[in-house]
């Protein structure tokens, strides 16, 4: 791929923070020519919602008449700091290889206008379906299978990310990357495709190594970081175990419509959960996400055990097999 000449081009993925009620865009003179040009290889290209950095469509892509989501970003209307948090996440999501990650799976780059091509995530993103669900505008309620399913396909998302298996089976241990921390799991980070399958998303914040260390700034959302990035100084060591207490948030937030009750940067203690509406078995498990000590917290594996999270993964592909053997039955 050609490069433009102007030296701030991207190689990179975009974390969505979708406003409350779209906005159409005022598009002018210049506006439609470059879109046409950018958007020569797709048709139908409808508007979706702004982003701090650009626009959102979704689109049929001409070559084989797919639907995608597409990005829009005009690179001279960013700082430096959200180049990079963009290029972070292109990076990070174009070279994991998980089905519950999201996926980019091509980049256009005209002048000054950079298009993200990703799979359609057609039914928006889990902060969208909460948001329906305060205002009453959702078409099914949130039941407890839905939450355990949710649950299951992040963990299955982070299982990939923090415990990285070997390239090979014969290759020695060693040979694996270095394991991912996500850093920022909030709903604004958990997608929907088409069949409605959960795929992690936002890499913006992203880190890999074998060991993490707090920066001068706590990085991500306030609402859902653990304490021990909350609470931390520059220079403290950390673990992929603050994405575990950030997926309880999540749950916890799914469960109760609220945000969680608690300040991280002022909890002493794993926090006293009272969640009326649902079983012991998923106030329990969300339990065990927000255990305050990060070394006593369970992993990704260790909660992938849990009978219902097994349940759910069944549920899961049993549903999967029943959707092929419908298109298997359409296409003879």
């Amino acid at each position: 791929m050609d490069r433009p000449s102007n030296s701030r081009a991207l190689f990179f993925l975009l974390p969505t923070v979708p406003l409350q009620q779209p906005i159409i865009p005022t598009l002018s003179k210049y506006d439609l020519v470059n879109m046409i040009c950018v958007f020569k290889d797709y048709e139908d290209a409808v508007f979706l919602r702004k982003i701090y950095c650009g626009d959102v469509y979704r689109a049929v892509r001409i070559t084989d008449s797919r639907p995608c989501m597409l990005y829009k970003v005009d690179i001279n209307a960013i700082d430096d700091e959200a180049l990079e948090n963009i290029s972070r996440d292109y990076r990070f999501c174009s070279q994991l290889n998980c089905p519950f990650i999201r996926k980019y799976t091509r980049i256009i780059e005209e002048e000054s206008t950079v298009i993200l091509e990703s799979e359609d995530y057609a039914n928006g993103t889990l902060e969208q379906l909460l948001a329906d669900q305060r205002n009453g505008l959702a078409q099914m309620p949130i039941t407890e299978n839905l939450i355990w399913e949710i649950a299951a396909q992040l963990l299955k998302a982070l299982e990939y990310l923090h415990h990285p298996e070997p390239k090979d089976h014969d290759a020695p241990a060693d040979s694996a990357r270095s394991p991912i921390v996500h850093h920022n799991i909030t709903p604004a980070c958990i997608f929907f495709d088409s069949s409605g399958n959960v795929k992690l998303g936002g890499f913006d914040h992203a880190k890999a190594g074998s060991s993490f260390e707090r920066g001068f700034l706590a990085i991500g959302s306030s609402y859902h970081m653990a304490p021990e990035m909350a609470q931390g100084e520059q220079g403290t060591l950390y673990s992929t175990k603050i994405d575990i207490w950030s997926l309880g948030c999540v749950l916890l937030e799914l469960a109760t419509m609220r945000l969680p009750p608690f300040d991280p940067r002022e909890i002493m203690g794993t926090p006293q959960l009272f969640i009326k509406d649902f079983s012991f078995q998923l106030g329990r498990f969300i339990h065990k996400c927000l255990i305050f000590d990060p070394n006593i917290r369970p992993s990704a594996k260790d909660l992938l055990t849990n009978c219902e999270i097994k349940i759910a993964l069944e549920r899961l592909v049993n549903s999967a097999s029943r959707s092929q053997q419908k298109v298997d039955t359409l296409d003879n």
